[in-house]
């Protein structure tokens, strides 16, 4: 089989044939092959062997920065504040994207490529005003803290998501707005029926509908302006222009697949 790839392992050829064609191996094999390999003397060529969308799976296995992707895995629709000593760091496409938003310095950190990861970091006594002005803007935080005293750990420090911060269910004073209701809406649509729930956790109103048609659902948007929108896959497939609805009214918006709707 001629790849054009190097002189290479047939296996690690493979597996780098496949992602490109976009017949990807399961994520764990593959991650095996790239933890073997980036031991030995492929790894300064692993990275430019992989196709974009495999970037983050090229870095070698540096412990924390494993730990670092393994909890973004997890939360890929936030952005992620790992939580290191005394700062709450971001990498790659967060730290880019923190670091435009909150208007921070973007440095790098050495993870074992051949140039350093992008990062940004925030104090973590200072944290809830970097997260407000993100839930401001419409983003969602997850916060991955740590469990233990690095001075007492064996290792790598235990981190886990304690938090994850969206803009309708924060409950900062400081995020909050006390003129006017912070409402999270769910949207379920059918096929033939949208069901619609509006919550405003801070005050407890709770309002439940039924609407027929698109036309319908865009006034229930309108009346509320909610600062966040759950819905199910279906209203994603529906012909719904939601980057309009989004750059619209400035709400987050977050599709779960139907195993979390009852019917």
């Amino acid at each position: 089989m001629e790849t054009g790839l190097p002189d290479l392992p047939e296996q690690l050829k493979l597996s780098v044939f496949r992602l490109h064609s976009g017949s990807v191996p399961d994520e764990p094999d593959l991650r095996n092959i790239l933890t073997e390999y980036s031991e030995s003397v492929y790894i300064s060529i692993l990275p430019r062997l992989l196709p974009p969308h495999c970037y983050l799976l090229s870095v070698p296995k540096h412990q924390m920065m494993q730990q670092y992707l393994d909890i973004k895995e997890q939360y890929k629709d936030a952005l992620l504040f790992f939580r290191v000593g005394d700062f709450y760091e971001m990498f790659f496409d967060d730290a880019v994207l923190t670091s435009r938003e909150l208007e921070l310095t973007l440095t790098g950190k050495d993870c074992g490529l051949e140039e350093r990861a992008p990062m940004c970091g925030v104090p973590f006594h200072a944290v809830e005003g970097y997260l407000t002005r993100l839930v401001q803007k419409g983003y969602k935080v997850a916060i991955a803290e740590q469990m233990e005293d690095p001075k007492l750990a064996k290792g790598l420090v235990k981190r886990e998501v304690i938090r994850v911060v969206t803009p309708g269910t924060i409950l900062s004073d400081q995020a909050l707005d006390e003129t006017k209701n912070n409402y999270l809406m769910a949207v379920v649509y059918t096929g033939n029926n949208y069901g619609i729930a509006t919550v405003d956790i801070t005050t407890g109103d709770f309002f439940v509908t039924e609407v027929t048609s698109e036309r319908a659902l865009l006034d229930e948007i309108n009346k509320f302006t909610p600062s966040e929108l759950v819905c199910n896959e279906a209203l994603f497939m529906s012909g719904l222009d939601m980057n309009e609805l989004k750059e619209r009214y400035h709400f987050a918006v977050t599709a779960l697949e139907n195993r979390f709707f009852s019917d």
